[in-house]
């Protein structure tokens, strides 16, 4: 039976990213950690606007992931394939 990995959320991304085995290449995926990180507190006068761009990064990573970090993706989770999907769209899966 395949074992499937479903990221659906940025907070489950952002985990899946601090975890990995393989370094964070892309500047992009530190500042979309930082991003989520700081989604809860700040200004809520700009919070939708942060999640908004958060949203657009987290498909930029989905749809830009390396060979490697991929494979380590699948391994620290023990599973055979990973969907990442947001608001109910798949974007990527591998």
């Amino acid at each position: 039976m395949e074992r499937t990995l479903e990221i659906s959320t940025l907070g489950h991304l952002r985990e899946i990213l601090l975890n990995m085995g393989v370094p964070m290449h892309m500047r992009l995926m530190s500042d979309y950690c930082d991003i989520v990180a700081g989604l809860s507190g700040g200004c809520s006068c700009n919070r939708k606007k942060r999640a908004d761009e958060a949203k657009r990064i987290f498909t930029i990573i989905a749809t830009s992931l390396t060979p490697d970090q991929k494979n380590s993706i699948k391994q620290n989770h023990s599973v055979d394939r990973v969907i990442l999907k947001l608001e109910n769209s798949i974007i990527n899966e591998f």
